[in-house]
């Protein structure tokens, strides 16, 4: 079939062409070639939902086309990736594509109306038998609506930008890209992870996390708010949920978001609960409890700065609790770093590694936040200077009695000036010091002892080592909170010595590496 199919199509002479280079892009490790991949899977794979919903209309001119950009799609994909695994995945949708166009030839040959019933909107993705696909419920509202989370374009972040929080990482390529790159590795009853919630103090990296997984897994990301799964109608909200799940298992792979999933799935039982707030987390407890059991490779990721006010049943179906602890020092100074970047500059390692170590108890974002101050400060030199000084052809801020100071303001310079031109004094550690004095910690005490007490009971350290000693407190006049080491979730420091809480005293290695605000 596939030769009387491909003597009559020319276009699909070009694309059959497996074995040869007619697709083959070099630079396999190269990152940007690498994304630029995952984008042409993505877009395969919405062509292919689109010559579905054409097939059910009945508009095959519209199917076929858009089939072939599919199946084009999917071959190169197949030619780029050197992993036989997914090569050969590749390959075989585009194969499936190609078999389906012959049905297509084939029926208009005959002159039927309709071709037989599609194998790839039946069985599409492995999709389990009886159940909606996405494509088959395009038209419902309620899908399109959960349709609008799902991530299209890859996120620019990678597992290196987050720093340490080699735990957490771990835990997440076991559930979202060892399963796809090595499925022998899960068989009988090793499975990977279904649910797994990211907790800890604000600001400590766990939506950066999230983005991390989205761009590095070629699952299918829907990332999702309690507002978008909550509507004003009555019991609209629990058949959102479903329609988030049902779409999510209609994927080979994919992976849940639910960011501040406490909104959604806060304990039960209060005297103030709504029947249709019990009718959220009941529909969520269903669905949670039939991931991995009635068809795809779902995870279900949350996040939640308030772990102790999710409901004891949903706790329990996230079967890794992890905790995204703090930053310790060696993380708190690379962040630093990074948030300062190619910014001209004077700063040393040691002074780094000196503002890291007055910075106990700063999340990510606090350190972000920081760098941005610092930065700010050269700019408003500038807007008080009163006299400047020629250096290298550019103007700087300087006294009144230096050499070559000359009396002007910052509107005496402008951009098209040939004979001024205003050079930016580089950051120095004066102005990292002014910085740390304005800036503070958001991590309160009674944050740290809060999620400390639920890993105690519930959880589990981000980090590899969280047995390390916690850091002594700071000086209040670097903008650090006052906290005792039996609280911290920061970082080496004075040996606490009660033994209730010294096992949960823990350093943390986490944080995002470029300095971007992180939940």
């Amino acid at each position: 079939m596939h030769g009387q199919f491909l003597a009559r199509d020319i276009t699909y002479q070009r694309l059959w062409k497996i074995g040869s280079n007619t697709f083959h892009i070099p630079n396999y490790r190269d990152n940007q070639v690498r994304k630029k991949m995952a984008n042409i899977v993505q877009l395969a794979k919405q062509h292919r939902a689109m010559a579905i919903e054409y097939e059910e209309r009945g508009v095959f001119v519209g199917a076929i086309r858009s089939y072939k950009l599919a199946a084009e799609g999917f071959l190169k994909a197949a030619m780029f990736y050197e992993d036989k695994v997914w090569s050969d995945m590749y390959k075989k949708q585009a194969m499936d594509i190609i078999t389906r166009l012959d049905q297509i030839h084939d029926a208009q040959a005959k002159g039927l109306l309709r071709p037989p019933k599609s194998p790839i909107s039946a069985n599409k993705n492995d999709v389990r038998q009886g159940a909606p696909s996405k494509e088959s419920k395009a038209s419902d509202p309620l899908s399109a609506a959960i349709s609008n989370a799902i991530v299209r374009m890859k996120p620019d972040v990678k597992w290196d930008d987050v720093v340490g929080l080699e735990k957490a990482k771990e835990a997440l390529k076991e559930a979202v890209i060892l399963p796809m790159m090595f499925p022998q590795l899960f068989q009988g009853k090793r499975e990977p992870w279904r649910g797994i919630l990211l907790y800890g103090c604000p600001g400590t990296g766990k939506s950066f996390l999230a983005k991390a997984v989205a761009a590095e897994c070629d699952a299918t990301f829907f990332s999702v708010s309690s507002s978008d799964l909550v509507s004003k109608y009555v019991g609209e909200s629990a058949r959102l949920i479903k329609a988030l799940f049902e779409l999510a298992r209609a994927e080979k792979q994919a992976v849940i978001f639910i960011d501040e999933i406490d909104a959604l799935a806060s304990a039960r039982g209060g005297g103030e609960e709504s029947d249709a707030s019990r009718q959220i987390k009941t529909e969520f407890l269903v669905q949670m409890q039939g991931v991995g059991k009635t068809g795809g490779n779902v995870l279900v990721l949350g996040a939640t700065n308030y772990p102790e006010a999710l409901d004891s049943a949903i706790r329990r179906r996230f079967e890794k609790r992890i905790e995204i602890v703090l930053p310790d020092a060696a993380a708190r100074k690379n962040i630093l770093r990074s948030g300062i970047g190619s910014t001209p500059n004077v700063l040393t390692d040691s002074d780094f590694a000196e503002l890291g170590e007055k910075t106990a108890n700063y999340s990510g974002s606090d350190l972000n936040v920081l760098c941005r101050e610092a930065l700010m400060v050269p700019i408003r030199e500038l807007q008080r200077a009163e006299y400047f000084t020629k250096k290298d052809g550019f103007y700087y801020p300087c006294e009144a009695n230096d050499p070559g100071a000359e009396k002007l303001s910052l509107t005496d310079f402008t951009l098209n000036s040939d004979d001024r031109k205003l050079g930016v004094p580089p950051v120095t550690r004066r102005h990292m010091d002014m910085a740390l004095s304005t800036t503070k910690s958001s991590v309160s005490r009674a944050d740290i002892e809060r999620i400390n007490m639920f890993s105690k009971e519930f959880g589990e350290s981000g980090a590899y080592n969280p047995d390390v000693e916690a850091e002594p407190e700071q000086n209040p006049s670097h903008g650090q909170q006052k906290t005792d080491s039996s609280a911290s979730t920061g970082n080496a420091g004075k040996k606490n010595t009660s033994p209730a809480k010294k096992s949960h005293s823990r350093a943390s290695t986490g944080g995002s590496k470029s300095g971007k605000t992180s939940k």
